[in-house]
């Protein structure tokens, strides 16, 4: 069927309601959640470009997919949102009602953290799962 693309992720509407309204957002959320249940799980395999601006000039780089990659991706990039949103919420834990610092902890505690960490955490690691984890060089394979 042929590849999509490209994904223009530095192209999007900015300063729209699902930035400024939490209805906005969960609304939006429920949508591609329906959209992405609806994928066969052959889509996963759907080749597709990605592009991505690597200069302030608008020089892009396009780069070779598929949309399985690209929501794996996504997935992943969200804990570095979540640790912060985490972060925020512990640092101003007076400011929110009802202890909402505690409510995370109790209902995640490994909320905004990487699986890879609460696995090494879990086998004895060292740390706590639910720390904000720190980034560790590796071998990419």
């Amino acid at each position: 069927t042929g590849s999509l693309g490209p994904a223009l992720y530095d192209q999007r509407v900015r300063g729209n309601t699902v930035e400024t309204s939490v209805v906005a957002a969960a609304a939006a959320v429920s949508a591609i959640e329906a959209e992405l249940a609806r994928l066969p799980p052959s889509a996963m395999e759907r080749e597709l470009v990605v592009a991505h601006k690597v200069s302030a000039d608008g020089t892009e780089a396009h780069v070779p997919s598929s949309v399985g990659r690209e929501l794996l991706f996504v997935a992943h990039h969200a804990l570095h949102h979540h640790a912060s949103i985490k972060g925020i919420i512990r640092r101003n834990a007076g400011l929110f009602p009802g202890g909402l610092s505690d409510a995370l902890d109790e209902r995640d505690p490994t909320f905004g953290t990487a699986p890879a960490t609460v696995q090494f955490a879990n086998e004895g690691g060292g740390g706590s799962a639910s720390g904000s984890g720190s980034a560790r060089s590796g071998a990419i394979g």
